[in-house]
């Protein structure tokens, strides 16, 4: 199916008239609506006015509504097939500068993507501290082997030499779907100063 082919409708998931958190201009063969005023995109889909929600976290319908459930229940299993036959494990946020701001300070987008290393070393680094569980999880040791073991130590690479393949897909796939009018080189939508990370 084609991004062209879904009705999207955007606004709170659970809170009513939350604003739009950044605007960003669709092709006109996209239907993109604002939910009305009051509304939450979770109310809609318990009463049946949405078929779906893709978001960050769970709708509060999701746990009292018998009828709303997940795409894939077995979704562990689906990811981690999914990523065995492509290697692609999701790209989870980016990290945005303002023009102005990296075009004053040319240097701020490779110390930015350096700090982001040292925290994520950092963190990695707590979770496998096991006197000191750093969260109350029964099974967190084991989880984490089992991610390293499926996943490889690295398993939320960062930059664009560990991701290439999967930014290339997700460029190619978006001008597939119409969202970009054509297919975006990679290296367009990084600093440069962070091309060889």
């Amino acid at each position: 199916m084609l991004a062209e082919q879904i009705e999207w409708f955007e606004g709170g998931l659970d809170e009513p008239d939350a604003p739009e958190r950044f605007h960003v201009e669709v092709p006109s063969n996209i239907r993109l609506s604002r939910i009305g005023e009051g509304e939450t995109l979770s109310r809609l889909l318990e009463e049946g006015d949405l078929d779906a929600v893709v978001g960050p976290a769970e709708p509060e319908c999701f746990q009292r509504a018998a009828h709303i459930s997940r795409l894939f229940p077995n979704y562990r299993q689906v990811e981690q097939d999914y990523y065995r036959r492509t290697r692609f494990f999701p790209i989870m946020h980016m990290v945005v500068v303002r023009s102005e701001v990296y075009r004053a300070h040319p240097w701020v987008a490779q110390s930015l993507f350096k700090a982001f290393g040292d925290a994520k070393a950092l963190g990695f680094e707590r979770l496998r501290q096991t006197w000191d569980l750093p969260c109350a999880l029964p099974w967190i040791m084991s989880d984490l082997e089992e991610i390293e073991q499926i996943f490889g130590a690295n398993h939320w690479p960062y930059g664009i030499a560990q991701n290439e393949a999967l930014l290339e897909r997700m460029t190619q796939a978006s001008y597939e779907q119409g969202l970009s009018i054509r297919k975006l080189d990679v290296r367009e939508l990084f600093a440069e100063e962070t091309w060889g990370t």
